[in-house]
């Protein structure tokens, strides 16, 4: 097994005429309760966090006394879909497939994943198996009981694993609905 390192630090702004402000940043505050979480209940699609340090910068970096974050964890293989609608299409049908596996399983934690899109997929080949990474926009809800989830279609399209195909709706003479896609 592969580790990386993730370096998250705070740093100047260039537009800023107001102090800086103490903490970790939203988005790495973010990423560190989300990762421990997916690491401490078993998630399998999620790299695991092996590691956090969070200390402030000494006087000598960009923000003396502002935050420096370095997470540890697991190195996902694979790629990042960013290319996804560059493959063949029986390729792009396999990693569909494995995704709707895959993102069900992901799904099945109390969670929104508010940052949809290929580059944080990244698909191994060798395993089948698609990762989800880069959580600084991964909401955990309180713990709740929650059904078990069956991704579909429309996880795919909001993704862009597929395209989006519109539904029209019009109502006939007789004023029933009809139903008409892209």
């Amino acid at each position: 097994m592969e580790a990386i390192v993730k370096v998250r630090m705070q740093v100047p702004s260039k537009h800023s005429s107001k102090p800086y402000a103490q903490g970790l940043a939203y988005p790495t505050a973010t990423e560190i309760s989300t990762l421990q979480y997916f690491t401490e209940n078993g998630c399998s699609v999620v790299p695991r966090l092996f590691h956090c340090l969070v200390y402030s910068q000494d006087p000598n970096m960009p923000i003396p006394g502002g935050y420096m974050a370095i997470l540890i964890m697991e190195k996902c293989p694979g790629v990042v879909l960013s290319d996804f609608w560059n493959f063949e299409e029986s390729k792009k049908k396999k990693i569909r497939k494995a995704f709707l596996r895959d993102f069900s399983e992901f799904q099945s934690y109390p969670i929104d994943a508010a940052d949809p899109a290929l580059r944080n997929i990244i698909y191994d080949e060798v395993e089948n198996k698609c990762w989800f990474i880069d959580h600084e926009q991964t909401f955990i809800f309180e713990e709740r009981e929650i059904e078990p989830y069956k991704a579909d279609r429309r996880d795919l399209e909001e993704w862009d694993l597929e395209k989006y195909k519109r539904i029209d709706f019009q109502t006939s003479m007789n004023g029933t609905a009809e139903a008409t896609w892209d």
